[in-house]
Protein backbone atom coordinates (compact mmCIF):
# COMPACT_ATOMS: atom_id res chain seq x y z
CA UNK A 1 0.00 0.00 0.00
CA UNK A 2 1.07 3.70 -0.61
CA UNK A 3 0.90 6.31 1.73
CA UNK A 4 -1.79 7.79 0.25
CA UNK A 5 -3.82 4.69 0.89
CA UNK A 6 -2.83 4.47 4.32
CA UNK A 7 -3.72 7.81 5.13
CA UNK A 8 -6.89 7.25 3.67
CA UNK A 9 -7.30 4.13 5.45
CA UNK A 10 -6.35 6.43 8.90
CA UNK A 11 -8.57 9.13 8.26
CA UNK A 12 -11.93 6.47 7.36
CA UNK A 13 -10.97 4.50 10.29
CA UNK A 14 -10.85 7.94 12.85
CA UNK A 15 -14.28 9.47 11.16
CA UNK A 16 -16.26 5.89 10.84
CA UNK A 17 -15.48 4.07 14.36
CA UNK A 18 -18.77 2.75 15.00
CA UNK A 19 -20.23 3.62 18.51
CA UNK A 20 -19.85 0.01 19.41
CA UNK A 21 -15.99 0.09 19.24
CA UNK A 22 -13.45 1.41 22.44
CA UNK A 23 -11.95 4.33 22.02
CA UNK A 24 -8.40 3.37 20.04
CA UNK A 25 -5.12 5.92 19.92
CA UNK A 26 -1.82 5.75 19.52
CA UNK A 27 0.04 3.83 22.11
CA UNK A 28 3.93 3.86 22.80
CA UNK A 29 5.20 -0.01 22.54
CA UNK A 30 8.95 0.21 22.88
CA UNK A 31 9.96 2.64 20.62
CA UNK A 32 7.46 3.09 18.43
CA UNK A 33 3.61 4.07 18.21
CA UNK A 34 0.91 1.10 17.45
CA UNK A 35 -3.02 2.21 16.53
CA UNK A 36 -4.56 -0.20 19.51
CA UNK A 37 -7.65 -0.03 22.13
CA UNK A 38 -10.29 -0.41 19.16
CA UNK A 39 -11.99 -3.84 19.71
CA UNK A 40 -9.70 -5.84 17.14
CA UNK A 41 -6.70 -4.62 19.56
CA UNK A 42 -7.56 -4.34 23.28
CA UNK A 43 -4.62 -6.31 24.36
CA UNK A 44 -1.17 -6.64 22.26
CA UNK A 45 2.15 -7.71 22.64
CA UNK A 46 5.04 -6.98 20.82
CA UNK A 47 6.40 -8.81 18.08
CA UNK A 48 9.03 -7.04 16.66
CA UNK A 49 10.36 -3.20 16.82
CA UNK A 50 7.68 -2.45 14.06
CA UNK A 51 4.96 -5.22 14.55
CA UNK A 52 2.53 -6.12 17.33
CA UNK A 53 -0.24 -8.85 17.60
CA UNK A 54 -3.89 -7.40 18.42
CA UNK A 55 -5.66 -9.58 20.36
CA UNK A 56 -9.78 -8.90 21.45
CA UNK A 57 -10.95 -8.60 25.25
CA UNK A 58 -11.88 -12.67 24.79
CA UNK A 59 -8.09 -12.74 24.02
CA UNK A 60 -9.18 -14.06 20.32
CA UNK A 61 -5.69 -13.54 18.33
CA UNK A 62 -6.87 -10.86 15.37
CA UNK A 63 -3.31 -10.07 13.33
CA UNK A 64 -0.51 -8.31 13.23
CA UNK A 65 -0.39 -4.42 13.29
CA UNK A 66 2.39 -2.11 11.84
CA UNK A 67 4.00 0.68 13.69
CA UNK A 68 2.46 3.97 12.60
CA UNK A 69 4.53 5.81 10.55
CA UNK A 70 5.16 9.69 11.49
CA UNK A 71 2.61 11.15 8.96
CA UNK A 72 0.23 8.83 10.27
CA UNK A 73 0.92 10.30 13.57
CA UNK A 74 0.57 13.84 12.57
CA UNK A 75 -2.91 12.99 11.14
CA UNK A 76 -4.04 11.82 14.05
CA UNK A 77 -3.17 14.28 16.23
CA UNK A 78 -4.42 16.65 13.68
CA UNK A 79 -7.93 15.27 13.71
CA UNK A 80 -7.75 15.54 17.95
CA UNK A 81 -7.38 18.88 17.56
CA UNK A 82 -9.96 19.99 14.98
CA UNK A 83 -12.29 18.03 17.13
CA UNK A 84 -11.66 20.01 19.99
CA UNK A 85 -12.34 23.08 18.73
Amino acid sequence: MNLYSNLFILILSLVVLPSSIKSAAPMLVGTQYFYVGDSDCTNYALHSGSTIHCFTDKVKYTGLRQAMTKEQLELYNSYREIKAE
